[in-house]
């Protein structure tokens, strides 16, 4: 953990958080030993708070980033989570959003080739302007209070520094050149005047502030640890952080504290969910901020004196920018979910079980060495199975060894694929679960392939001619062709799923599956 928190807006990182979710109880059985379907996991309601404390809801625009196909996406709504819109172009990562005072435009930083550039994207016509264009890093744009200017984060020199110009992308000018530091941008206060930043070194993070027009820099906090997103309220006189103060090295929780470093004190605590990114609403009330819970990313409102809180439902991600609007965006339909495209071909290539017909397809991206491969094996295919085996549901296997840390996963699945060549789909089966049933046996040992034998001999398998299979790498094209295909739609973590297109990450309990099958075979 302690290396995700040494850098929490790095955006791969901060997302490969999820990919070893933990997983739930097991589901009920029905009268036939299935389990019987239930709500996926993760989603609570958002806690009531219009009438029943007379608080009006939250009002305004918010931006925020979250997973959409193979990459991380910018999106906008209202502050109820209403009229959700797609803003990047869902291809190229487009991350750290924010809105223009005004609402109608969004500033976001985008991946071009091997760079990354500043773009703003009008809201209503989706017409996109490129602001800079540079074989470096230019990310995380903050509009000015006015709209006039952006202030944004540059590596041109080598170390990530501020930069301010106008909102057009002229008139650039460097703010902020600490030595041996790298910045990490905040907010601007409320007046335009100032800008709170965090400085960054190896051994420490400090929040820092800025004059727009003297370049002058006054510190606020310094500590070994995690400080992090500072933001002005919009009176000035706070400035919310995150941080893992209450567990150094462990946890991330919200602070608030004066603007000018005084009176630090917790907003959240709660080891079980790690808390991020604050954002505060326009009228200075609520906090807006992500929390990590499961495989989720949950958008939450706190209430800032009352500590009451909401969260939005159907949505994945990080906000980052929330501003007032005369007008609420209008609903379009549009929903987070993605449904990718797997290429039939390749995957017709991979070993599968149940009917070809079944309503309900999963292809799971698997490592045979992999612990939480394992526990999906152990946990969730046997309430998965009588699925397979009643024609509502088909699974397809494909190999996608993580060799820097799992060595002996390679030779495991192609010895999986020897013992098919010997003896059928059927062999391929019973050492794809001996291979999960006995992990501890073979995992890690350097003789793996004598271990594979013995385990092909024990089925009646020809253990000299699996041998040979194994040391000639006979299936390694076909284990080269699941990587393949896993690193075209995004995976980088074991096991991850695509259920009938819709992508599942870590070790899933039944729950979240169930209720993917109960859609299909309810004709959803």
């Amino acid at each position: 953990m302690g290396q995700q928190l040494r850098w929490i807006g790095s955006i791969v990182l901060l997302f490969a958080l999820v990919a070893c979710a933990r997983p739930g109880p097991a589901g009920e059985q029905d009268a036939g030993g299935r389990a019987t379907p239930s709500v996926a996991v993760d989603q609570t309601p958002p806690t009531p708070v219009s009438g029943s404390t007379g608080e009006e809801m939250p009002a305004g625009r918010m931006a925020f980033m979250g997973p959409y196909g193979p990459s991380v996406q910018v999106f906008v709504m209202n502050a109820d989570g209403s009229g959700l819109r797609l803003v990047s172009d869902g291809e190229r990562e487009s991350v750290f959003p924010s809105l223009s005072p005004d609402g109608t435009r969004v500033a976001y930083t985008v991946q071009v080739e091997n760079s990354l550039d500043l773009v703003v994207t009008e809201i209503e016509s989706g017409e996109t302007d490129r602001l800079t264009e540079s074989p470096e890093f230019e990310l995380q744009p903050v509009w000015s209070p006015d709209g006039s200017k952006l202030a944004f984060l540059s590596n041109i020199n080598g170390t990530f520094d501020l930069f301010v110009m106008d909102a057009d992308g002229s008139n650039v000018r460097p703010l902020v050149q600490l030595p041996e530091s790298d910045e990490r941008l905040g907010g601007w206060s409320p007046d335009g005047s100032k800008i709170v930043f965090v400085s960054e070194t190896q051994t420490e993070q400090a929040i820092m502030v800025v004059d727009v027009e003297s370049g002058e820099v006054q510190e606020l906090t310094r500590r070994a640890g995690v400080e992090a997103n500072p933001t002005y309220s919009p009176d000035g006189t706070r400035i919310a952080f995150y941080s893992d103060r209450a567990r150094p090295g462990e946890d991330l929780e919200l602070y608030v504290m004066g603007a000018d470093g005084s009176d630090v004190r917790p907003l959240t605590d709660d080891p079980q969910a790690p808390s991020f990114f604050p954002v505060w609403s326009p009228d200075g009330r609520w906090i807006a901020y992500a929390m990590l819970q499961g495989q989720q990313y949950v958008v939450v409102q706190r209430q800032v004196e009352s500590g009451l809180e909401r969260r939005i439902s159907g949505v994945d991600g990080i906000v980052t920018s929330w501003v007032a609007a005369d007008e609420p965006l209008a609903d379009t339909g549009f929903t987070q979910e993605y449904v990718y495209t797997l290429d039939p071909q390749v995957i017709a290539q991979f070993p599968t079980k149940g009917s070809p017909d079944a309503p309900v397809v999963i292809v799971e991206f698997s490592d045979y060495q992999c612990p939480f491969c394992k526990r999906f094996f152990d946990e969730t295919l046997p309430a998965l199975t009588p699925y397979i085996e009643d024609g509502t549901v088909r699974l397809v296997l494909v190999d996608f060894p993580i060799d820097n840390i799992h060595p002996q996963a390679r030779p495991a699945a192609q010895a999986a694929y020897c013992a098919a060549d010997q003896a059928g789909p059927e062999a391929y089966w019973r050492m794809h679960d001996v291979l999960f049933g006995r992990q501890e046996e073979w995992a890690g040992r350097e003789d793996v392939v004598d271990v594979l034998v013995n385990f092909a001999e024990e089925q009646g398998l020809n253990g000299d001619e699996l041998r040979t299979c194994v040391e000639e790498n006979r299936f390694n094209d076909r284990v080269e062709l699941g990587l393949a295909e896993g690193t075209r739609l995004g995976v980088n973590g074991t096991p991850t799923f695509f259920v009938n297109g819709r992508r599942l990450v870590g070790a899933q309990p039944f729950e979240v599956f169930a209720q993917i099958i109960e859609e299909a075979t309810r004709g959803e």
